[in-house]
Parts: structure tokens; C-alpha cells; sequence
């Protein structure tokens, strides 16, 4: 929250990315129980929008409207907007233009598009929060074509360590009957057409619906797959295998009747919701605990809001089914790309190479594709470590454990006499941190004025990239002065050093 507010002193608009499940509507909420004046709270889906509108009355005494088809706002404290009728010159221009002081846009990844654009360009006095799970878009069109800054970033990865979600277990099924080599992409993703006559054949309905059965054992499901049409038939495929074990519902399905099937899975009156799009976003299931990718496709943002649906805490693990993250030659997006988070991408593409002969779960090979990463660089700087002290070892110059205060000073071309004129005081805590952070020897000798000298310098050639106290006292060890050498200069010659010594 104060990261937020911090940011409004110097910008319009900022951004928060939070993933799915840790808390986005609420950390909303509270912002705008900071704001004196109107709020407007933009989103996509009348759910989203009945969401907010409930969690800003139960958390507030402030009064509520909604602006969406036949709802229209009445002057409340708050209007919660459908941004596909608000948009409209109808009834945007029923608001001045400075009505409000804050904008919300929910699932703010949907945000650079003209609709929600204009309606943020309307309202140009009021500051604009954004909040979203995904903030990369498959069209490549940034963000920062309209969030002037980021206050924070909450990934997965960390929301799991803190107990926010629960752990994620992740499988890749190999299903043969899938093939997707044959199949084309679009601008933006894999077509649909091409896609559903492979996902819809007989032989491939069976595969997953059989996988499925035996994997997810009792567990509440949404299954997220390409069209109604393959939905229909997945659905009936799953109940001739089990009496009414699934549903389906799809975006022209009535709010009403979607609603009440909702319900009835959270009931469990039966274990698998089939849909398409509809639950991606906008649906709060926290009693959902597998989720089953039928669709394949190159969306980040989509494969991270299906995996999100079922990620909230209170259970003991989510498990994803991935049935099409490793066919053919398109690169898709799998469980292995969200929950690899900060590895670097060559580690999650070796996780992803090993589910093709491998039936593990993806978190667990990533922890240990981690892990041997953490080890390697361990070696690696160990070996280097002993190498230099080797080095130092038999080094002819003149080696000595304890350092003068002379002797640092000497290295950095300072003025000694004057620094220890200035003050005998004692030198401080933080001082004697900061220096063996720097790995510069601290003599019983050194006074505050010396140690704040000493530092100042160290932090100065950091900055401006000279090579280091290290690197300027090993070196002279061999009769190199390094004191003007750049950082990377120092590090060249210390190699060249370490490989002569080796050879």
C-alpha cells in the first residue's frame, strides 16, 4: 500500500502484478479507502465487477454503483463500470470529466486496448491504478503504453513460500492422439479450426478423458479446452465413462444458469467443469484442486489465469494435468514456463525437454533443476576462491594477513596524514558492515574518519565501474597498479594470472 501511495506523488498512473489468488480485489479495496473523492473501478466481466462491488461493501461504508447493459450508476461514492458499456459516448459523457479521483482498471493486462483507453483519457485528472496477475500480452502491446510505473511485483513463486496459495503439482501427459504438427498459428496463437479437429477426434476425447479419470482420482476439476463444440463432446465422453460427472458452460451461457453450475461444483453434484474462456478470469473457486489444460496455446496470460483458478490456500496442492505442452513444433506455453518464475530460460527449456520422456511432476524438476544450478555456481565460485588463494599463496610480493591502515590507504592513493588528523572516534557498527561487505580488511587501528574515507572510495569506483579493493590489492601483490584499471580490466588480467599460474 505505501508503495502505491509513494508512487501517485510523482505519477499518474502505476501498476501492481500480483498472481492470481493473493489478494488483488482487497489490496483495491484499500486504495480506494485512501482516496478523497469518487472511484471508478473498470473491468472486463460482470463477475469481476459484482466482486469488487461486493468486497468495497463489505469493507467499506461507502455507497456502490454499477454502471453495466441496464445498471446505471446514480452518483454513488463508487461506480464499478463495465468497460463494454462504458465506453460508449452515451453513457460516458453522463460523468464529468472530473468526477473521479481514482480509476481502477482490474485485469489491467486487458488495459492498453482503445476501449479502456478512451474511458482513462476521459477521466485525464484522476489517478489510475492497475492491477493484474499477467502483464505480458500475446499482441506485444506494452504496458507501459499506459502505467507510467510499477509499485510491486507479487509472483507466484513467493505467494507459495508465504503460504498465500498452495503448492502446485504439475503434470505433463502425453496423449499420442493429439498431433498438433499439422496445425497452423495466426498472428496471435494456433488456429482454432485446425486445433479442434485434432483435440475432437474420437480417439483423443477417449485419451484425455481416461487420463484425466485416473489422475485426478476425487478431486473438484475445471477443465479448460478450445470451442464449445469440443467442450460438448468432452463432457460426453467423461459421462458415458461416469453417470454426471460433468458440465460444461460457455460465454453465451446464461449468468444465471453459469451461476448456478458454479454452485453445484462447489457442491460437488459432479467433479468436471468443462469450459471455454468463461472461468480463465473472474471466478473465484478456492475449492477447486486440479485443473486440466485441454487447450494449447502460446499465451502466457492464458495458461496463467487457467493454472490461477485453482491455486487458492486451504488445500493441500493444486495439480495440473497438462494434456498439450509437449506436441509438435509450435512453442507453447506449459505449467513449466509460470512456475519456472525467475530461473533462467535455458533451465526451464531443459525442464521441458525432460517431461517429453518423463512422467514427473514439473515443480518438483524444477526445484531440482534449481537446486543443481545453486550447486554448480557454489563450485564454481569455490574453485575460483581456492585458485586465487593459491595464486596469493605464491605470490613473491610481500603477503601479510593483517593489513595497515597505511597499507589501505595506500592502495586507493589517499591522503593518510590528513584522514587520521581528522578524528580519532571510534568506528561505527554500520562502518565496520559495510567494509566487510566490501571484503576490505579492518585493522584495530582504523578510526571513523578512516573508515568512512576508505568507504566512500570503495562505493565510488563501484559505481563508476573501477576495478575493486580485491582486485587492486591482489594485483599489486604482482606488481601490477590497478588503481586506474577498469573493473573489467582487473578481472581480464587476474584470468590471465590465474590461467599462467594453472598451465
Amino acid at each position: 500500500m505505501p508503495a502505491i501511495m509513494k508512487q501517485f506523488e510523482t505519477h499518474r498512473s502505476t501498476l501492481v502484478v500480483a498472481c492470481t489468488g493473493s489478494g488483488k480485489t482487497r489490496l483495491g479495496v484499500e486504495v480506494v479507502k485512501q482516496f478523497k473523492g469518487r472511484c471508478l473501478w473498470l473491468a472486463p466481466r460482470y463477475e469481476l465487477l459484482t466482486q469488487a462491488r461486493d468486497a468495497i461493501q463489505s469493507e467499506t461504508d461507502l455507497t456502490v454503483g454499477m454502471e453495466q447493459a441496464e445498471n446505471d450508476g446514480l452518483g454513488e461514492d463508487i461506480i464499478v463500470g463495465s468497460v463494454a458499456t462504458l465506453h460508449k459516448d452515451k453513457r460516458l459523457h453522463r460523468y464529468g470529466r472530473g468526477d473521479f479521483a481514482l480509476v481502477v482498471c482490474d485485469e489491467a493486462h486487458f488495459s492498453v486496448s482503445r476501449t479502456y483507453r478512451k474511458i482513462v483519457d476521459y477521466f485525464s485528472g484522476a489517478k489510475v491504478l492497475g492491477i493484474t496477475a499477467t502483464p505480458d500480452r500475446l499482441d506485444k502491446v506494452g504496458l507501459h503504453n499506459l502505467f507510467q510505473s510499477v509499485a510491486a511485483v507479487y509472483d507466484i513463486q513467493d505467494a507459495i513460500k508465504d503460504g498465500v496459495l498452495c503448492r502446485i503439482r504439475a503434470e505433463s501427459v502425453c496423449v499420442e492422439a493429439i498431433d498438433l504438427s499439422g496445425v497452423g498459428s495466426n498472428r496471435d496463437d494456433l488456429k482454432q479450426d485446425e486445433l479442434d479437429a485434432v483435440l475432437r477426434s474420437y480417439e483423443a476425447l477417449h485419451a484425455v478423458a481416461k487420463a484425466t479419470l485416473d489422475r485426478a482420482v476425487d478431486r473438484p476439476t475445471f477443465v479448460f479446452t478450445t470451442s464449445v463444440g469440443t467442450a460438448n463432446a468432452l463432457v460426453e465422453v467423461f459421462n458415458a465413462k461416469r453417470t454426471g460427472c460433468a458440465n460444461a458452460a460457455f460465454g453465451d451461457t446464461d449468468y444465471q444458469l453459469r451461476a448456478g453450475l458454479l454452485e453445484g461444483h462447489r457442491r460437488r453434484e459432479f467433479q468436471f467443469f468443462v469450459s471455454v474462456g468463461i472461468h480463465t478470469y473472474g471466478v473465484d473457486a478456492p475449492w477447486v484442486s486440479c485443473v486440466v489444460l485441454h487447450k494449447p496455446s502460446k499465451s502466457r496470460t492464458y495458461v496463467a489465469q487457467a493454472i490461477g483458478r485453482g491455486t487458492r490456500a486451504g488445500k493441500p496442492d493444486l495439480l495440473v494435468l497438462d494434456m498439450v505442452g509437449n506436441t509438435a513444433q509450435h512453442k507453447l506455453v506449459t505449467p513449466a514456463d509460470i512456475l519456472g518464475g525467475r530461473l533462467p530460460p535455458e533451465l526451464v527449456l531443459k525442464v521441458k525437454e525432460k517431461l517429453k520422456t518423463t512422467e514427473s511432476d514439473v515443480m518438483e524438476l524444477l526445484d531440482q533443476e534449481e537446486r543443481a544450478e545453486r550447486e554448480r555456481v557454489r563450485l564454481e565460485r569455490e574453485a575460483k576462491a581456492d585458485a586465487e588463494r593459491r595464486l596469493l599463496a605464491g605470490a613473491t610480493a610481500r603477503v601479510r594477513y593483517e593489513v595497515s591502515a597505511a597499507d589501505l590507504f595506500g592502495h586507493f592513493k589517499l591522503d593518510v596524514t590528513n584522514i587520521l588528523l581528522q578524528s580519532n572516534e571510534a568506528i561505527q557498527p554500520g562502518q565496520v558492515e559495510r567494509l566487510r561487505k566490501y571484503k576490505i580488511p579492518i585493522p584495530a587501528d582504523l578510526t571513523r574518519a578512516g573508515a568512512a574515507a576508505l568507504i566512500k572510495k570503495e562505493a565510488g569506483r563501484r559505481f563508476y565501474g573501477y576495478a575493486t579493493y580485491g582486485q587492486v590489492t591482489l594485483l599489486a601483490r604482482h606488481g601490477i597498479d590497478a588503481t586506474g584499471m577498469r573493473l573489467r580490466d582487473a578481472s581480464a588480467k587476474i584470468d590471465e594470472l590465474l590461467n599462467k599460474k594453472a598451465a
